[in-house]
């Protein structure tokens, strides 16, 4: 894009999908996706009788942008992560379903 490109997406009062997603940093698929599952989850669109066309209000984006960073942080992403370590540790393993052989040799002790 050029200079004059970048002027013109600023001045714009709507967004559409391919400018929200480089405006919140999610792919287009993931956006459309999130809008089926969870329609909460992104900027509330703007809806206009009679019409398909995914557009979201520039201002409802910043304003839902900076919820988003008094709720979660400066980065929503990474705030979400399990704040418990024994979580994070990769070397501490869960026993898994006991082998047949340990099942057998149950049996015969008992």
């Amino acid at each position: 894009m050029n200079n004059l490109d970048d002027k013109k997406m600023n001045n714009t009062i709507t967004l559409d999908i391919y400018q929200l997603s480089a405006e919140i940093h999610l792919a287009e698929k993931t956006i459309r996706s999130t809008l089926v599952r969870n329609p909460q989850a992104l900027p509330p669109r703007l809806l206009i009788p009679g019409q398909k066309r995914l557009l979201w209000l520039r201002t409802d984006v910043q304003e839902w942008y900076e919820k988003q960073v008094k709720i979660h942080g400066s980065n929503p992403r990474f705030s979400s992560l399990p704040k418990h370590t024994d979580v994070l540790n990769v070397g501490i393993k869960k026993p898994g379903r006991p082998k047949k052989t340990m099942k057998i040799t149950q049996k015969s002790d008992s």
